[in-house]
């Protein structure tokens, strides 16, 4: 546009000015928004490898018990046959991402292991009042 001649044309100018910057901020924020949407993958795959190189601390005897569970299983199991730098290397990362696991999970599992408890106590109880009917007779 022209050089504004008049006081109203400066205020004009100055409005069409105002309304473009709104209009590109919103373009810009709505680039970005979709920018975030696209690295969305990259930024889940790095936060899981952030896991697997970084152990959760304050897990307590479910860490722990996990962790003997990964030094069973993996290390004498699954790679009873290879090198010792496998050995070394896999269990490790397999503890450091369990115990984030873990973490996020303490509540679920603590219900889990309780209740199985739970359900054992139950049929205890039914199967020594059956028994104790048996006896009775």
């Amino acid at each position: 546009m022209n050089k504004p001649r008049t006081y109203n044309e400066l205020l004009a100018e100055k409005a069409r000015l105002k309304l473009l910057i709104k209009e590109q901020q919103q373009i810009i924020h709505e680039d970005f928004n979709e920018i975030k949407q696209e690295l969305e993958p990259v930024r889940k795959v790095l936060t899981n490898v952030k896991k697997l190189f970084s152990k959760e601390t304050g897990g307590g005897l479910l860490t722990l018990g996990a962790d003997k569970l990964i030094d069973i299983v993996v290390r004498r199991v699954l790679l009873a046959r290879s090198g010792w730098l496998a050995k070394l290397i896999v269990p490790a990362l397999a503890k450091n991402y369990t115990s984030h696991v873990v973490d996020d999970n303490k509540g679920k599992i603590m219900n889990w292991i309780f209740s199985f408890f739970k359900n054992k106590k139950k049929t205890d109880a039914s199967t020594s009042q059956q028994s104790e009917g048996v006896v009775e007779k």
